[in-house]
């Protein structure tokens, strides 16, 4: 099942945390592979034509076989991005250098959400396999597509309301300080909003509560940092806003189906390209 010119198979999915000590270095994709880097988190600097840009999350990368990895972050926010592996059978590029997530936040998180729940570094079968590469290569290229409409170096956010801009400073905020939010009163104390609206923008918006929301994003931000990390669990769970490495552990095997430590063995973002 071939469903584009260039691109035969997906092999790889999976979270990648830049670390800040040392800085991450570049990797140089090998013959036969087309790389994406979808940007979840952080900043990235990327240059291009001479110029230096600043990209945040849901800006897309595009590498061919020669290009190098993004690399270049900042200790006050190092990226976080998902990265897909695909098998190609030609060198010439598919889609823009760069391009952006064009739709609302919620359909960005629902597509990484999607794809690494079925992709989640295990080898699925050959019939999943394809299926699963088709339903990726076709969302990236169709906001690719899109990239005249939208510079591709401004984050997505929330588009509309301004109790949805609210919510987005709101989430701003609460990730920047993730390893502080121990609980939801710390995400009150944080945002400075009235318990009551801040659920309130959490159902209406999100369909969720914060303390699910919360839970989440630590949960994905340890899974990022035990793909991409040699950092010992306890380390990982108090990065992630956990007081206690069993909490932690207990909370992870039951999102993800198996414990943190067998997780991270099999997992790791470069590993192909790292001699």
């Amino acid at each position: 099942m071939q469903f584009a010119p260039t691109i035969t198979t997906l092999e790889k999915v999976v979270f990648y945390a830049a670390p800040i000590d040392p800085l991450p270095l570049p990797y140089t994709i090998p013959s036969g592979i087309q790389l994406v880097e979808l940007i979840t988190d952080g900043v990235v600097y990327f240059e291009q034509d001479n110029i230096q840009y600043t990209c945040r999350r849901g800006t897309v990368f595009w590498h061919i076989a020669g290009d190098q990895t993004i690399w270049r972050t900042t200790v006050d926010a190092p990226y976080r991005c998902m990265v897909f592996q695909f098998r190609t059978d030609s060198p010439e590029r598919i889609a823009p250098r760069l391009s952006c997530w064009q739709d609302s936040e919620n359909s960005l998180e629902e597509f990484l959400n999607t794809v690494h729940s079925n992709f989640s570094g295990k080898s699925p079968t050959s019939q999943k396999s394809a299926l699963l590469a088709s339903y990726c290569i076709s969302e990236l290229m169709m906001h690719a597509l899109q990239l005249k409409n939208r510079s591709p170096y401004a984050p997505p956010g929330l588009d509309g309301s301004d109790e949805e801009k609210l919510l987005t400073l709101a989430i701003e905020q609460i990730k920047k300080a993730l390893p502080a939010m121990r609980n939801v009163q710390a995400m009150y104390r944080a945002v400075k909003i009235p318990r009551n609206k801040l659920f309130a923008l959490f159902r209406d918006k999100l369909h969720t509560t914060p303390f699910q929301w919360l839970r989440e994003q630590q949960l994905q931000y340890s899974r990022s940092l035990l793909e991409s990390s040699d950092l010992p669990l306890k380390d990982i769970a108090g990065k992630c806003g956990f007081d206690h490495v069993e909490v932690f552990h207990r909370c992870f095997v039951k999102r993800f189906g198996e414990p943190p430590g067998s997780y991270r063995n099999t997992r790791f973002a470069y590993r192909d390209f790292s001699n």
